[in-house]
């Protein structure tokens, strides 16, 4: 009898602190898990995770679109000064301008009293590589035209005997007189397809034609952004290029076509998406928008971006909850989503005459690292709540049987 009693005071005294210490709990989570349904506090930590990294890459375009603007499209202000040129050298040959592009001997002399003005501008503005070419009356059709273009491996330094430029296209004469090497795939003239038929020419067709068409336009609003390619076409492991080039001309006529390249190494630089990812599940993407208002990869670093640019030629966003986020549609990394950043990139004036204007700068990263802390936070709470009232069920059961 009196151990009887003794066990029922012990279950009777176990009842008194476990079965409020159970409720209790029980209260609470469900007093935390109310509040971060009514004050939304998943979703602000997911728009949270959103803006910072919108932050981030915006912060990207600003430093990439400050440098194409200003320092690789700065090359427009050399268009007055060859012109001026030109008209000397006519002048002191008492030539008209279609006798000059007639004449191959004219033509590479004038290329010679420029070339230190076209390295000066080269040197200036960082890019690496410059080119000028002359244009001709026949557009549509195959043709070879003088001129230069010369490859700088190292923007960053300058040294005063050009050690660092090679020569791509250009003649002897300029490779011995300023010591500058010729590359492997060195040619003395431009080999070109004609008008439309070479997509690797545009840097040079289009400006042509923009020139020819808008012959009042001022010619900072003719120049042009080439998407990526090669100077050398179906070369294996060829060296890849964007280029900004705008046409020259004098008294309304388009004499020539000169621009910069900036090398695709270069540009990845300033796509650093370990900063998007501790783990470098990320990528940075330069894209242009297509006219059925999908995005066409151009070049980037990163997982995300190596995944976009092998899943086709175009790529769609959709919206999504979160106001700076769009989700890329059909395509997954590892089964998770997709998320992007899109910041565009004003390269251009308004009614430009080029088709591809609307650039943009892609900032991508997992669904998991951007909303799963959130959602496990969420998960884990009902979790925990979930295991207390199946604790109180157990406890009950046992106590009635």
């Amino acid at each position: 009898m009196g151990s009887k009693r003794q066990r029922r005071k012990k279950t009777t005294i176990f009842r008194m602190f476990l079965i409020p210490l159970i409720g209790i709990m029980l209260i609470q989570s469900m007093i935390t898990i109310g509040t971060l349904v009514a004050k939304r506090i998943t979703v602000t930590l997911e728009e949270y995770s959103g803006s910072m990294m919108s932050r981030l890459v915006e912060n990207r375009k600003v430093i990439l679109q400050n440098d194409m603007n200003q320092r690789w499209a700065s090359v427009y202000e050399q268009e007055a000064a060859v012109t001026k040129s030109l008209q000397r050298f006519l002048d002191r040959e008492n030539m008209d301008l279609d006798g000059f592009l007639a004449s191959g001997e004219q033509k590479n002399r004038f290329l010679e009293q420029i070339f230190p003005e076209c390295m000066e501008a080269l040197q200036n503005s960082s890019a690496t590589g410059l080119f000028f070419l002359f244009t001709g009356k026949e557009w549509e059709a195959a043709c070879e035209q003088e001129g230069f273009f010369v490859r700088d491996s190292d923007p960053a330094t300058n040294p005063d005997n050009f050690s660092d430029l090679l020569l791509e296209r250009g003649s002897k004469s300029l490779s011995r007189e300023w010591n500058i090497p010729l590359d492997t795939n060195w040619t003395t003239k431009f080999h070109m397809a004609g008008q439309g038929k070479d997509q690797t020419e545009y840097s040079f067709y289009e400006p042509w034609r923009a020139g020819r068409e808008y012959a009042d336009a001022e010619t900072k609003d003719l120049g042009y952004w080439s998407l990526p390619f090669s100077l050398e076409k179906g070369a294996a492991g060829s060296y890849e290029m964007i280029t900004y080039s705008l046409p020259l001309r004098y008294e309304g006529s388009v004499y020539g076509v000169m621009g910069v390249e900036v090398s695709a190494k270069i540009l990845r630089g300033y796509l650093p998406a370990e900063e998007l990812n501790d783990a470098r599940q990320s990528g940075y993407l330069l894209a242009v928008k297509d006219t059925d208002g999908g995005y066409r990869p151009l070049l980037g670093e990163g997982i995300l971006s190596n995944t976009l640019q092998s899943s086709g030629d175009t790529f769609f966003l959709q919206e999504t909850a979160y106001k700076s986020l769009s989700k890329v549609r059909s395509v997954k990394q590892s089964g998770q989503g997709i998320y992007a950043v899109v910041c565009p990139l004003k390269l251009y004036s308004n009614n430009v005459p080029y088709d591809y204007t609307e650039w943009a700068l892609l900032g991508l990263d997992t669904e998991e690292d951007l909303v799963g802390m959130s959602r496990r936070l969420y998960g884990w709470w009902w979790r925990y709540f979930a295991g207390l009232r199946l604790a109180y069920l157990a406890y009950i059961f046992w106590s009635v049987t």
